[in-house]
């Protein structure tokens, strides 16, 4: 597929190295990202209450069920 280069550079990485969030909500907090690591945060700030992160390795999707103060991603299909 030819790249037009659209929708390119949507995403700034966190302070989690190797995560991408794409989408933030009125109080800053990511709302969609993704990460190509195996790992996703735990227990950090940032992430809002349903979250979603993609694992662009896999293509597992996780999502926040933990709180905006302390993250916890859990898989939505592995």
């Amino acid at each position: 597929m030819a790249s037009n280069n659209v929708g390119t550079n949507l995403s700034t990485e966190t302070g989690d190295p190797g995560v991408f969030v794409s989408l933030t909500d009125v109080n800053g907090d990511a709302i969609f990202g993704y990460s190509p690591s195996a790992s996703m945060p735990s227990a950090d700030a940032g992430y809002a209450k349903g979250c979603l992160l993609i694992n662009t390795t896999s293509g597992s999707p996780f999502v926040n069920v933990g709180t905006r103060t302390s993250s916890l991603f859990l898989t939505i299909v592995s």
